[in-house]
């Protein structure tokens, strides 16, 4: 099975290794590891979430403290879409990114987006009128070229050998 490395996107379009474990609670009680997005604040948004597969060392340190997974397998599952499964990184032919900005996430040109989205979650900011923006997780292949927008600024991006670089804009 095919692990990649993960990499987040931040707010303020910010490029760091690896994402945030949270808790999800499918049921009152009940507590399980998944990368969390979007927002349910007065029902405006939509909050998703990618279940996490733990090793036995993380599961055990999850919960206690900030758990960041770095690598890991994107997992298809039958009915509920996808889950990410931590793995140590054995290609860089793609990445797995988190990208919680709360934009718009668009190809190159305005284009469809280069990669497989997993996971997808809506921000909207109280009764704003604006379009809502998302958060989502993507397995990316290498070369791709992608922007995310919001607000009045755009972050244009390249995946290279496992990491996120940022293009500044006069390079476009």
């Amino acid at each position: 099975m095919a692990s990649y490395p993960v990499v987040t996107i931040s707010h303020w379009g910010e490029v760091g290794p690896g994402a945030i474990v949270g808790i999800f609670s499918p049921r009152p009680g009940e507590e399980k590891p998944a990368i969390c997005l979007g927002n349910d604040n007065n029902h405006s948004g939509y909050r998703a979430f990618l279940p996490v597969e733990l090793r036995r060392p993380e599961r055990a340190r999850w919960g206690k403290i900030g758990l960041a997974i770095i690598s890991g397998a994107a997992v298809r599952q039958a009915r509920i879409g996808y889950r990410l499964v931590s793995r140590e990184a054995n290609t860089t032919s793609k990445i797995i990114a988190v990208i919680t900005v709360g934009g718009q996430v668009y190809g190159l040109n305005g284009d469809e987006f280069p990669g497989r989205i997993l996971a997808r979650g809506l921000v909207l900011e109280g009764d704003s009128l604006y379009r809502p923006g998302e958060q989502l997780v993507a397995l990316i292949p290498d070369g791709a070229l992608f922007k995310v927008a919001f607000d009045a600024s755009e972050f244009f991006y390249r995946v290279f050998q496992g990491e996120i670089q940022m293009i500044p804009p006069q390079v476009m």
